[in-house]
């Protein structure tokens, strides 16, 4: 095996794998002699080996990772700048949910008043029941799309106030 494929396979372990390959490989360059290990205990020590390793590299994961009280405070007025940029695009959203509902919904309505009509007079009350249906269902969706855009961009707006009042001093840290 060759010594490329043996870092491959390390690289493919992580940490662990990595370690044990530079283990291997101080041991082939500077021909340590250790005593013979039986073949059988060969694999445990490896894995223990591997799983010594994955715990020092997850204890020092766990003591070193950054805390959320060491984090940096976001400046306020970054954070204004980035919701009044997400209210404008929110506006945006909502105006063109409510031109597309203004376009169609009144004539998926006159359509679906059309259908009933036509179905009344054949006295058949399957007949254009699934484009009726089709139709409802696209009136429903067009409203609940404008709602949905509103509510966030009422959320984002009082968002954006609170900013504003806590940089002007009115308001102490949320």
């Amino acid at each position: 095996m060759g010594s490329i494929e043996l870092w491959k396979i390390g690289a493919a372990l992580g940490v662990p794998g990595l370690a044990l390959i530079v283990f291997v490989t101080l041991m082939r360059k500077f021909s340590f002699k250790f005593p013979m290990v039986p073949r059988k205990w060969t694999g445990p020590i490896v894995v223990l080996f591997l799983v010594l390793l994955g715990a020092i590299t997850l204890t020092a994961l766990v003591l070193f990772s950054p805390s959320p009280e060491r984090a940096p405070a976001v400046d306020p007025g970054i954070e204004l700048r980035q919701v009044d940029y997400l209210v404008e695009m929110a506006e945006n959203d909502w105006l063109e949910a409510r031109n597309y509902k203004n376009q169609n919904v009144p004539t998926w309505e006159k359509r679906c008043t059309e259908l009933e009509k036509l179905r009344s007079m054949k006295n058949d009350p399957t007949a254009s029941e699934l484009e009726i249906k089709r139709l409802r269902g696209q009136i429903e969706a067009a409203n609940n799309r404008v709602e949905e855009r509103w509510d966030a961009l009422v959320q984002l707006r009082s968002r954006r106030e609170a900013l504003e009042a806590q940089i002007e001093g009115k308001m102490p840290d949320q």
